[in-house]
């Protein structure tokens, strides 16, 4: 799949790292994804986070999150308000028609933001009440204590790692 969206990947990528607009740079991914195979299908967490704090994310399907704290506290609310669909299922013209087709957010004073895969929660398929449970649990503890302290507090609650693989980086602006 990788191999075969290399170039839509580097070209949707290059517009986007050049100040293009993150709804372009995922509609390219999708539209790719979609003319391939079913299965390709994909999570996605991407965004621009300026120097002023500003941050703009998208977070498409359950595989991957986006955990914002800013200097109001943590960015958290509704499933509806924090996720959209995973890329691949519907194509970006009928994605966009769909009330989670593609959920944007705009933060700013952005103090701390964490990307995480979906190893360090509970299985969504088996239990996605627990799942966002458990990440808004996660999310609090995100932004408490120090920034040396949060790498660790993270990788203390994830679940037995023969289940899924865990990826997390937490990042501060200097």
């Amino acid at each position: 799949m990788w191999r075969r969206l290399a170039g839509v990947t580097r070209q949707a990528w290059a517009s986007f790292a050049a100040g293009g607009a993150l709804e372009a740079f995922v509609d390219a991914l999708d539209a790719g994804l979609c003319a391939g195979e079913p299965t390709d299908t994909l999570c996605l967490s991407a965004g621009r986070w300026s120097l002023d704090g500003a941050l703009q994310v998208a977070t498409c399907g359950y595989g991957v999150h986006a955990l914002v704290h800013t200097t109001d506290g943590p960015s958290w609310g509704p499933a509806e308000a924090l996720f959209g669909l995973k890329l691949g299922w519907f194509g970006p013209a009928r994605r966009r028609e769909l009330p989670r087709g593609l959920v944007v957010r705009s933060l700013t004073g952005v103090r701390r933001l964490a990307l995480l895969s979906d190893g360090l929660l509970p299985d969504d398929h088996r239990d996605p009440v627990g799942t966002l449970a458990a990440l808004e649990g996660l999310q609090r503890r995100l932004g408490e204590g120090s920034f040396e302290a949060a790498l660790p507090a993270l990788f203390a609650l994830a679940p037995d790692p023969r289940e899924d693989d865990a990826t997390a980086l937490v990042l501060e602006p200097a």
